[in-house]
């Protein structure tokens, strides 16, 4: 034991020589990050949710911490079907954090805090997606990789100068609804083409985005099966 902390904590990260703790605490004030010293449960800084982030009733979601004592908080609140995802980041330089600017365009949060940047997925035209990595430190961000037609991201892992993801692809299929709902006998949805693919790339500041496509092949006659 080093020291006592406050009690309540949803989520701990622990980078280098620092641990962060964050709390929830309430409607109207979002979350709380607390990174205190490892050595000895000393209070450092505190990091808190920029104003459009502070609404979230209910938390559900993960805390990460760099090396640099950069901290990236991710996840959802509210309550099934009404359920709203967001990310923020904060330092010892930014207690007020500021939004992952494609959190408010995105269907879904993916990121990864490593050594000062921040890389996550961005919702492109229609289905296509990107993985996009932010410099902390200088604002800039840059494109690394694009998803294309049916192929989409699973997740991310950012470490250094090394960019890993998993990605998959989609086929259509009929879906036999019977007569459920205002569908007689079928509607068109989609199924998992083939297996999950994971890639790593090098980050090189000078290199073009990787391209990632795939093909969902024709689409049968049918109307489309409603998502509930």
């Amino acid at each position: 034991m080093v020291g006592r902390v406050p009690s309540g904590a949803i989520s701990l990260a622990a980078a280098g020589p620092r641990v962060a703790l964050t709390y929830h605490v309430g409607a109207g004030r979002g979350e709380r990050v607390e990174v205190l010293d490892s050595r000895n449960a000393r209070p450092l800084y505190r990091v808190g949710p920029p104003p459009e982030e502070r609404s979230c009733g209910y938390f559900n979601g993960e805390t990460q911490l760099d090396s640099e004592g950069d901290v990236l908080v991710t996840g959802t609140c509210g309550e099934a079907p009404f359920l709203v995802e967001f990310g923020w980041w904060g330092g010892p330089e930014t207690p007020v954090g500021r939004p992952v600017a494609s959190f408010s365009e995105s269907t879904r949060v993916a990121a990864s805090l490593s050594e000062g940047r921040i890389a996550y997925v961005t919702a492109g035209e229609g289905e296509s997606e990107s993985i996009d990595v932010l410099n902390l430190a200088t604002g800039n961000m840059r494109t690394v990789v694009t998803f294309s037609g049916s192929a989409r991201v699973d997740g991310i892992g950012l470490g250094q100068t090394v960019l890993a993801w998993a990605h998959d692809s989609y086929e259509y299929a009929l879906v036999n609804v019977g007569e459920y709902l205002t569908y007689p006998d079928f509607c068109v949805g989609t199924k998992p083409a083939g297996s999950t693919e994971l890639t790593e790339t090098l980050l090189s500041a000078s290199a073009q985005p990787i391209a990632v496509s795939a093909n969902p092949g024709p689409r049968p006659a049918g109307p489309a099966c409603e998502v509930l």
